[in-house]
């Protein structure tokens, strides 16, 4: 049962997954949830920050461009080539 599992995750999962959590892309979607988190615990937080966000059309394309970047960085973050961070 084991072994199946071990294979089932070697298949699926990148080589290096145990370094998963150097990458950039992963700290990312750390430090993403972590906020999202905050947020939900406390949502009188955001209520609090809402009054400071632009009015009108400005404020659509803010929530677009947080929409945009919250797919957007961490693709690129994925992507993006990183130095490799040997153990010595």
């Amino acid at each position: 049962m084991i072994g199946k599992l071990k294979a089932w995750a070697e298949r699926r999962f990148v080589a290096d997954w145990r370094e998963s959590w150097k990458w950039a892309s992963v700290q990312f979607a750390a430090a993403f949830s972590a906020l999202i988190g905050a947020l939900v615990a406390n949502p009188d937080a955001l209520l609090r920050v809402i009054p400071y966000l632009p009015s009108g059309p400005w404020r659509a394309v803010l929530v677009a461009l947080f929409v945009i970047a919250s797919f957007v960085l961490p693709t690129v973050l994925r992507l993006w080539k990183q130095e490799r961070c040997d153990e010595e």
